[in-house]
């Protein structure tokens, strides 16, 4: 049997993905916030990933050779006519890149069979609408390529409907989040280090490359 521990275990996204994995293959492991822990008794319940990263890298390292898979997610732009209040910008730091890059950094890089990262198609090029968020996502991308992990997974999407997006200007090639919770299970075997759902967001992500900032959040906000 597979270990999996699942960080952020509270959201939407990660609930579904665990109501789907097959626990014949897998056995899961969490690591969340106490509101949002699942009744499971293999769990690590954190107040603070800050200031209990020793406890989540033990808990980390005690389990042998895990799939680990960062879910934690926070996107406060992309709302009609609100901007991001100081603590949301700096929340939206902190959960996006900070916590795992500090997990990323402290766990035992010999004992764990693959870090999957859940990011976005904003990473490529942050535009005006998710600029905070973009450029989170982008660090901690570029940490996890740059940090020598050779067996990482990056899995770029696009707009999700869950709670995290809720109130949030829906994009082009949105998906339920049972769609892309199907498409991270398929994925965990796929030898690819960078992966996007759907599809034809590789190709817009090289129109990203190409087209100015400037020219794309005019089109954006036309």
């Amino acid at each position: 049997m597979k270990n999996m521990v699942i960080i952020g275990s509270g959201s939407d996204l990660s609930k579904e993905f665990v109501q789907q994995i097959d626990k014949n293959e897998y056995k899961v492991y969490f690591i969340s916030r106490e509101e949002s822990m699942p009744q499971n008794q293999n769990k690590l319940t954190v107040n603070d990933y800050e200031n209990e990263l020793n406890s989540i890298t033990a808990f980390i390292d005690d389990i042998s050779n895990p799939y680990l898979i960062f879910f934690n997610g926070y996107l406060k732009e992309n709302r009609p006519k609100k901007i991001p209040t100081d603590n949301e910008v700096l929340d939206t730091f902190k959960i996006n890149f900070y916590i795992p890059y500090l997990i990323i950094n402290n766990i035992n890089k010999e004992n764990f069979k693959r870090i999957i990262i859940i990011s976005t198609v904003a990473a490529i090029k942050p535009r005006l609408k998710n600029y905070i968020y973009g450029i989170s996502k982008s660090l901690l991308e570029k940490y996890v390529i740059k940090s020598g992990i050779e067996n990482y997974l990056i899995i770029r999407f696009g707009f999700i409907y869950s709670k995290m997006s809720q109130k949030h200007d829906p994009a082009p090639f949105a998906i339920e989040k049972s769609d892309a919770a199907k498409f991270i299970i398929k994925s965990l075997s796929n030898n690819k280090n960078l992966i996007y759902y759907p599809k034809v967001l590789f190709i817009i992500s090289l129109i990203f490359k190409i087209v100015p900032s400037s020219l794309l959040d005019k089109i954006e906000n036309k």
